[in-house]
Formats: structure tokens, C-alpha cells, sequence
């Protein structure tokens, strides 16, 4: 019934996720598992590699750092995708992706809806996010969270993962959401929990996969379930462009990342102090890179 879809670093390191899903899923299902342990697939790679070895119709594909907490949640996401209006189902999701390089979460927190644990493993953090607005089991949103992320085979053969553009680790789901959302509604279910054994990861790949994403879709964007317009939109958006280009200068990653999220500072706010002080410590930021001086010094981190 359900084909459940890994991309592993190791036998060690999906042990526990394999015993707790043949303990909690309570339906007939497989477990495809594609070897990461020489590093040699992105994950969106791996993922359609998974969906075409697959033998089901509906596909999970889920990290090997959670853990399943609900008995019997294999029937509540068959029972969901039932409905072929639905295209992508999840635990974590936002209601609208904003015009600006950020993920599912860059909405806010008033469109977010979440179910989801996080936790380590050796128990020194813990922490619960519950986001329901509606106060419905099921949500509908514009991207959700790639930790559990299933669908039906149908719509990953007419959408698969784009390998292409994210051959890494970041922004696979909100692209494939971006992508399902022409044709399916993308929801979270709020009958299904899981603990996610993992903080995130913002390093410098988060960062150029942002602005892949943001350049494959800025024709459409924004997209989502709700619409953040007029003054507190524009802020939104002017402060999201603002923040990325400071992490670009802070990480000192290559100057053209963030022409377009200057220009779009300067188009939203063109008389702002803080539009005039970014230009001023973009170009030097610029300079230094092209003089082969260390591209970091001398700027604020932030304002």
C-alpha cells in the first residue's frame, strides 16, 4: 500500500527509523532505501531514483532522523491521499511563499500550520510546535517541511524532484510543493506526530539553494493559500530581501547572489536609511571580493 522512501547515509544510521516504522505504520507497505554512504546523490536524486524503484501508489518519502508516534499512520495518509484533489501531504507547512529567497516557514508564524516534535537524541533539547489557525485535523498550505513528505506515485511522475536545479540538500520540498501546487492542493495533516531529531541546518548551501529556488520561481510568486499585500506585505518582503543579503555579505558568498535582492531593497524602499547604508556596504563588499580582500571585513552583521 505504501512505499516508503529513504536516502541513507548508512545501515547505522537508519536502524531506528526502520524498526519504529514496521512497529507504528499498520499497513502493508516497503521500505526503499537508497544508499547514500559514499555521498554520490543530491537528494532529489535519490528521491526519484526511490520513486522509480518503488511498487506503490502512495510514496513517503521521510529522513531517517524521525521517529513515528502515531499507530496506525499508514491508514490516516492513505485514507488522505484518497482525495486526488491533494497533491502533497506533510506534518509542518506555511500558507504562502513569500517573494523574497526564504523557505515554508518565511510566511510567519500567524500562517504556519505544525505538528511536529524536535528533539535530540542524548534528550538536551526539546521542543514541541503546534500551529493549527483553523482548528481543523487537515490544513491546507503552500510548501511543507521535506522531513515527511508523501504523495501519490502519479503526481511525482508529473512532478519529479528537480535534480537539476537542487542537486544538494536544500529546498528540494519547497520546490516540489511550488511545483505540485499548479495542479493539487497541498496540505498538513494534524493526525500524524512526529519527533524530528534534528535542528536544521543553515549553512552556505541553505543560501544559494534559496536563490536557485527564488529565480526558478519568481514569476509566480508569491504562491499560497492566503494573500500578505499592501504595507505589511511590502515590509515583509523588505525585510526577508534585507536579511539574505546580509547573511550573503556575513558568509561571504559571491557578490552576484545579491544584486537581485538589493535592487528589490531598492525598488520597495528607495528613500530608506537603511536602502542607502545596504548599497554603501554592498559595494564595498563587492569591491573587496573583485580586489581578492576578505569579502567579510568591515560590514555590520546586522541592522
Amino acid at each position: 500500500m505504501i512505499s516508503v522512501i529513504i536516502c541513507s547515509r548508512g545501515p547505522a544510521y537508519r536502524a531506528e527509523v526502520t524498526d519504529n516504522i514496521a512497529a507504528t505504520i499498520g499497513v502493508p507497505y516497503e521500505l526503499v532505501v537508497v544508499d547514500n554512504s559514499a555521498n554520490q546523490y543530491g537528494i532529489c536524486a535519490a528521491y526519484n531514483e526511490g520513486a522509480a524503484r518503488s511498487r506503490y501508489e502512495v510514496l513517503c518519502f521521510a529522513h531517517e532522523d524521525i521517529e513515528f508516534r502515531t499507530p496506525g499512520w499508514g491508514a490516516i495518509v492513505a485514507e488522505i491521499l484518497r482525495d486526488t484533489s491533494i497533491g502533497v501531504l506533510g506534518t509542518a507547512g506555511g500558507k504562502w511563499l513569500a517573494k523574497v529567497p526564504s523557505s515554508w516557514w518565511g510566511c510567519g508564524p500567524e500562517h504556519l500550520s505544525i505538528n511536529l516534535h524536535d528533539a535530540s537524541r542524548d534528550g538536551q533539547f526539546s521542543k514541541t510546535t503546534f500551529s493549527q489557525p483553523e482548528g481543523q485535523p487537515l490544513a491546507d498550505v503552500a510548501a511543507v517541511d521535506g522531513l515527511w513528505l508523501c504523495t501519490r506515485k502519479q503526481v511525482w511522475a508529473q512532478f519529479p524532484f528537480d535534480a537539476h536545479t537542487f542537486p544538494d540538500f536544500h529546498f528540494y520540498d519547497v520546490d516540489f510543493c511550488a511545483s505540485v501546487l499548479a495542479r493539487y492542493r497541498v496540505c498538513v495533516t494534524f493526525r500524524v506526530d512526529i519527533t524530528h531529531f534534528s535542528r536544521g541546518n543553515f549553512n552556505d548551501s541553505w543560501y544559494v539553494n534559496a536563490d536557485r529556488f527564488y529565480r526558478k520561481h519568481a514569476h509566480r510568486l508569491p504562491l499560497g493559500t492566503v494573500a500578505v499585500s499592501g504595507p505589511a506585505g511590502r515590509e515583509r518582503d523588505y525585510l526577508g530581501c534585507l536579511g539574505f543579503v546580509l547573511e550573503i555579505m556575513k558568509r561571504q558568498l559571491p557578490p552576484r547572489l545579491g544584486y537581485p535582492y538589493l535592487a528589490r531593497c531598492l525598488a520597495l524602499k528607495p528613500f530608506s536609511r537603511d536602502t542607502l547604508w545596504l548599497l554603501r556596504q554592498y559595494a564595498k563588499f563587492a569591491g573587496r571580493t573583485r580586489s581578492g580582500r576578505p569579502a567579510g571585513a568591515g560590514h555590520r552583521h546586522e541592522k
